[in-house]
């Protein structure tokens, strides 16, 4: 999930991180999450907001719910501090032997 010198718009990486909350949710499973957690915690990441936004819809807000991407997620500072603590617990909750995904 580290930005490639290739990706210089950040674009690929934006996907990634949205399919990873995807996977997050649909799977219910804790891989992949200190990854997003890690992103959107660091203020200096240019995708913090991404990463706040697929693992608010990995924790179960719709889309339509949350802040417009224009806006972003900081815009909502008590939803982001709910997001990551809920993430945080979460993660606490699934901290375990790492499984890998199917290949």
């Amino acid at each position: 999930m580290r930005p490639a010198d290739w990706d210089e718009d950040g674009d690929v990486r934006t996907v990634a991180i949205s399919c990873l909350g995807q996977l997050i949710a649909k799977e219910r499973t804790g891989i992949g999450l200190d990854d997003l957690l890690q992103i959107a915690e660091d203020p200096t990441d240019q995708q913090s907001d991404w990463a706040l936004r697929a693992i608010a819809e990995a924790l179960g807000h719709k889309p339509h719910a949350l802040p417009t991407v224009r806006k972003g997620m900081r815009s909502d500072p008590a939803l982001v501090q709910s997001v990551l603590e809920k993430a945080q617990a979460w993660r606490s909750q699934t901290q375990g032997p790492a499984r890998e995904p199917d290949t």
